[in-house]
C-alpha cells in the first residue's frame, strides 16, 4: 500500500488546509469543463489509515469509472487527508448529477466528499439538482441536523466507517485472491516447455491429462480458493488447518468431478489452499509481501504439521511412507517451512519477470525448483535414480543459461522415462500467485 502521513491533526491543521484546498482548486480551474475535488468524510482527530486509504481508492475507482473522460489532475496524501482532483470536459451539473449517485449509491459513498466546481470555481450544490441533503450514515437523517447537534460520539462514527471499509475490503480480498489462484493455475498449465509435465507442447508423462483438462480443472477450484480465503481473513489461528482440511476434501471432489476423476491439482489444492488463506491474513493486517504470507502459511499449519508427522507409524500414502522411509516430508514439509523453495528462486523469478516475461520466468523457476528441491511425483515415478537425473540435467541447463532446445530435450527424455515434476508445477503456480498478489505494489493494482 502506498505510504501516506498520519498522526492527529487540530482544528487549526484542517483550517489550513482547507485554505491550500482552496488555492489548489483555482489553480487547477479548467476554462471549459469541471473541476471534481474528491476528499473522505472522516471525524475525530485521525484523518488517515490503511482503511481510510482504502475507501479512498474506491473513490477514485468509481470517480474514474464514472467519468472515463476525466482526467486526474492532482493528488494529495497529507496527515489532513486524502485528495484527488480531475479535470473533466462534461458539463458541471451533468457531472455533478453523476458524482451524486456515487455518493447515495454506492457501498462507502457516504464516505465519499466529491465537489464540482464550475470554470468560475462556484461549487455546484445537490440543491440546484432538486436533491435531498446528504444523510446521516449512522441513523439517516439529514447530516447536517446530527453534526449541528453532535448526535453521534466520534467512537461510534470512526467504528461504523471502519466497519463499511473493512466489509468491502474483505469481499474485494477474497475474490481477488480467488481469481488470482486460479489464473496461477491457468498461468502455470500454459507454461511451456515444462519437463514431464503438461503444457502447450504435449501432455508429457501424463497421457490421462491434456491443457484443457487443467484449465477445466483449475476453474473448477475457484469457490474452494475464495473458501480458503475467507478462512484466512477470519478464523483464528487454532481453527484454520481443520477448516482448510474440510474444504480441501470438497475441493478434490469438485476436481473430480469437473475433471472426469483425473487427478489434476491433488497437489496444488493444499499448497494454493494454505497460500491463499496466509495472504488474506496478512492482507487484513495489510502485510502483503511474499515473504510475510509464506511466513504466514508456515505459522498457521506447522503444528499440525508437525502432530501428524510425530503420530505417524504406519503409512496409508506413498508421502506417508516416503517420511518413514527417508524422512522427506513433501509439500506439507514445504508449506510449515514457510516454502523455502519458492523463497530461494523468488528473486531470480521477480527479475525475470520484470525483464523478460512471466512465461519465460516460469520455465526458468520450474527447471531451478527442478535442480534443487525432493519432488515426490518424481520420486514415486523414478525413485532416487529418476529423480538424481533430473536434477542433473536441471542444474546442467541451469548452468548453461536455459537454452530451450535443452529444456525440450529433457522434457522427451522424462517423457520416455515416465517422469514427472508435479511438485514444481504446483509451487510454479504458487510463483504466480505470489507475484499477482503480494510482489511490489501488484496487490495495490489488483485490488479492485
Amino acid at each position: 500500500m502506498r505510504r501516506f502521513a498520519m498522526g492527529d491533526v487540530s482544528v487549526a491543521d484542517m483550517a489550513a488546509a482547507r485554505e491550500a484546498r482552496a488555492m489548489r482548486q483555482q489553480r487547477l480551474l479548467m476554462q471549459r469543463g469541471a473541476l471534481v475535488c474528491l476528499t473522505m468524510n472522516i471525524p475525530g482527530p485521525h484523518k488517515t489509515s490503511p482503511l481510510i486509504a482504502i475507501a479512498f481508492e474506491e473513490g477514485k475507482r468509481l470517480i474514474a469509472q464514472t467519468l472515463p473522460g476525466a482526467a486526474l489532475a492532482h493528488e494529495l496524501r497529507d496527515k489532513t487527508g486524502f485528495e484527488a482532483y480531475y479535470q473533466a470536459a462534461d458539463d458541471p451539473l451533468t457531472v455533478k448529477r453523476a458524482l451524486c449517485t456515487v455518493e447515495d449509491t454506492t457501498p462507502l459513498g457516504r464516505l465519499f466528499d466529491i465537489d464540482v466546481l464550475t470554470p468560475a470555481g462556484d461549487k455546484v450544490s445537490r440543491e440546484a439538482l432538486g436533491l435531498p441533503p446528504r444523510q446521516c450514515f449512522l441513523c439517516g437523517n439529514p447530516a447536517f441536523v446530527c453534526a449541528r447537534s453532535r448526535a453521534h460520539s466520534v467512537q461510534a462514527m470512526t467504528a461504523e466507517i471502519d466497519r463499511r471499509i473493512l466489509a468491502l475490503y474483505r469481499e474485494r480480498t477474497i475474490a481477488h485472491l480467488s481469481r488470482a489462484a486460479v489464473e496461477a493455475l491457468e498461468q502455470e498449465a500454459r507454461t511451456t516447455p515444462k519437463p514431464g509435465l503438461v503444457d502447450a507442447r504435449n501432455c508429457g508423462s501424463h497421457p490421462d491429462m491434456s491443457l484443457p483438462l487443467l484449465l477445466r480443472s483449475a476453474h473448477a477450484l475457484a469457490g474452494y480458493f475464495a473458501q480458503c480465503a475467507a478462512l484466512g481473513f477470519d478464523c483464528a489461528e487454532v481453527e484454520l488447518f481443520p477448516a482448510l482440511q474440510t474444504a480441501g476434501m470438497q475441493a478434490e471432489a469438485d476436481m473430480l468431478a469437473a475433471t472426469g476423476g483425473v487427478n489434476t491439482h491433488k497437489g496444488a489444492v493444499f499448497s494454493l489452499g494454505v497460500l491463499c488463506a496466509a495472504a488474506a491474513q496478512c492482507a487484513a493486517r495489510f502485510e502483503n509481501t511474499p515473504q510475510a504470507v509464506c511466513r504466514a502459511a508456515g505459522e498457521r499449519i506447522r503444528p499440525a504439521v508437525e502432530a501428524h508427522f510425530a503420530g505417524l507409524t504406519a503409512a496409508h500414502s506413498f508421502g506417508e511412507r516416503l517420511y518413514l522411509q527417508a524422512g522427506i516430508r513433501g509439500i506439507r514439509g514445504e508449506a510449515a517451512e514457510g516454502f523455502p523453495s519458492i523463497m530461494a528462486v523468488w528473486p531470480d523469478f521477480v527479475r525475470e519477470a520484470t525483464q523478460l516475461s512471466q512465461q519465460e520466468a516460469g520455465v526458468r523457476a520450474v527447471i531451478r525448483l527442478l535442480s534443487r528441491m525432493q519432488d515426490t511425483t518424481l520420486l514415486k515415478r523414478g525413485g532416487q535414480a529418476g529423480q538424481a537425473f533430473a536434477q542433473a540435467q536441471a542444474r546442467r541447463i541451469e548452468a548453461a543459461g536455459f537454452p530451450e532446445a535443452e529444456i525440450e530435450a529433457l522434457d522427451e527424455a522424462m517423457i520416455a522415462r515416465n517422469l514427472t515434476c508435479g511438485g514444481c508445477a504446483d509451487l510454479l503456480a504458487c510463483l504466480y500467485f505470489l507475484y499477482a498478489t503480494a510482489s511490489s505494489e501488484q496487490w495495490q493494482e489488483n485490488l479492485p
